[in-house]
């Protein structure tokens, strides 16, 4: 199959999982509202789906890392945080609010937006400014560079429309024209500090050196290694490829203590690491031989990213040719056969195993009666 197959299966797997963490966020809700349910119940389903939500968070992962195109991953980090690893600020208390810049929040929220790739929304929050609303209905141009002593609300309506016109990467044919246009955008940035730096709240000159990638103000406002790999490729190195992006993960990983990471974390480390053999062992690790793994390593291994490795000469299954991808396969398809009516989906994933090894898992199949089966199959 081609790449854009794979990804086709890859994205269709992700939906999959989402209708299911869709249905059990229901059943949760539905678990704590009922005053007769058991005890644990909410909390059962709360940890089926928090594993479910990281499958879809892992399987995006790889998706971006090894099976799409393109040198630069920048955008597509800043969908996969923005969808897995941060939750959404709560900016419409602040928006809302009489005076919203007088909030406590409001400036942290902010640097969050900036920080995670929120442009649109970073804008919408500044844009709740009381003193750029009281410019912006004044329906005066904002000066570029902002010359003389213009009002906060000038100055701010200048740092909106920086963020508006922060120019973004997506391929190798605008690399060129992107440095250009990316130093000359550093220079305005620079300019509105250095010209206003006493005019200027100190929450937007924070929010300017967020912006021009200041590795320390990107490290203040980060909370894990993820956020941090993001901000520096969003803001500091925006020209980084693919290929260079471990030094930027290994720096991050750096800057965190390590009993601070999840089995969670060292699976995303493999993948953006581009290491995606330790991924699968990583994932086997945390959450056995199920759906993730059998799912996962399939894609890879279909997609050249993985090669099987044979099992040890000292396994029962070594005489039948067997491959940890094959044993994937084999083992997803036990944990079907166990569940009633899914015999033959379980049979369908035996297809790609070396013959003897299939043979032997169909004869199996066939000889067992899974548990709460009935006695007459159609």
């Amino acid at each position: 199959e081609g790449e854009v197959q794979l990804r086709q299966y890859s994205r269709e797997y992700r939906a999959s999982v989402r209708e299911c963490i869709d249905g059990l966020a229901a059943e949760e809700a539905a678990a704590r509202r009922d005053s007769t349910a058991r005890a644990d119940a909410a909390d059962d389903l709360a940890a089926e789906l928090e594993q479910h939500e990281w499958a879809e968070c892992i399987m995006h992962l790889a998706e971006i890392f090894f099976l799409e195109p393109g040198e630069y991953v920048g955008e597509a980090l800043v969908r996969w945080v923005q969808l897995h690893v941060v939750e959404p600020a709560a900016t419409a208390p602040l928006t809302s609010a009489l005076v919203p810049e007088q909030h406590a929040d409001f400036w942290p929220t902010f640097h969050r937006l900036l920080l995670h790739g929120r442009m649109a929304e970073a804008r919408e929050l500044l844009g709740a400014h009381t003193q750029l609303r009281a410019h912006a209905a004044l329906g005066a141009p904002v000066r570029a560079g902002a010359d003389g002593e213009p009002s906060v609300g000038e100055l701010l309506g200048y740092l909106d429309l920086l963020i508006e016109n922060r120019p973004t990467l997506s391929s190798a044919d605008q690399l060129l024209d992107f440095r250009g246009h990316w130093r000359a955008w550093l220079e305005d940035a620079a300019m509105l500090g250095r010209r206003h730096e006493r005019d200027l709240p100190a929450g937007a000159l924070t929010a300017l050196r967020i912006l021009r990638g200041d590795e320390r103000a990107l490290l203040e406002g980060t909370g894990g290694w993820t956020s941090l790999v993001l901000a520096l490729v969003v803001h500091a190195q925006p020209t980084l490829r693919r290929s260079e992006l471990d030094a930027v993960v290994n720096y991050a990983i750096a800057q965190f203590p390590e009993d601070n990471y999840s089995d969670n974390d060292y699976i995303l480390m493999a993948i953006m690491l581009d290491n995606p053999s330790e991924a699968l062992d990583n994932i086997a690790a945390t959450y056995g031989r199920g759906w993730l793994l059998c799912h996962l390593s399939d894609l890879l291994a279909r997609a050249g990213q993985v090669a099987p490795r044979p099992v040890d000469a000292s396994s029962a299954d070594a005489a039948d040719g067997a491959t940890d991808h094959a044993l994937a396969l084999r083992d997803y398809s036990r944990v079907l056969s166990a569940t009633r009516g899914l015999w033959q989906l379980a049979a369908g994933y035996l297809a790609p195993l070396p013959r003897p090894l299939a043979r032997a898992c169909v004869g199996a199949l066939v000889r067992a009666e899974p548990p709460s089966t009935d006695a007459k199959a159609d």
